[in-house]
């Protein structure tokens, strides 16, 4: 069974939208005062990321990941199975969308 961790790209884009986030929030320091609700806003969003880029990282280190084996495939970090039997039907649909003239 091979454990297929979270790639670098989601932990990493998280990590720099909440860091441009961060760094945005403090670029006018005296206009702070005037736009507190957007600075709090913009802080909100910048923590938001930077802590679930930091949650993905520590399960990457900790090798949690994504998994299947005989029984079912668990769909999560916490170990929760969808088993192979509840599944009715897997399929790849691939619907290409027609420009309007």
């Amino acid at each position: 069974m091979k454990i297929y961790q979270i790639s670098w790209f989601p932990i990493i884009a998280f990590m720099v939208a909440g860091l441009t986030f961060l760094v945005l929030c403090f670029t006018d320091i005296k206009g702070i005062p005037k736009h507190l609700f957007v600075f709090c806003i913009g802080l909100l969003f910048s923590l938001v990321f930077l802590v679930y880029s930091f949650y993905l990282f520590r399960k990457r280190v900790q090798g949690k990941g994504f998994y299947w084996d005989e029984d079912g495939i668990v769909i999560d970090f916490k170990g929760n199975k969808v088993f192979w039997d509840e599944i009715e039907d897997i399929r790849f649909l691939k619907e290409e969308v027609e420009s309007q003239q």
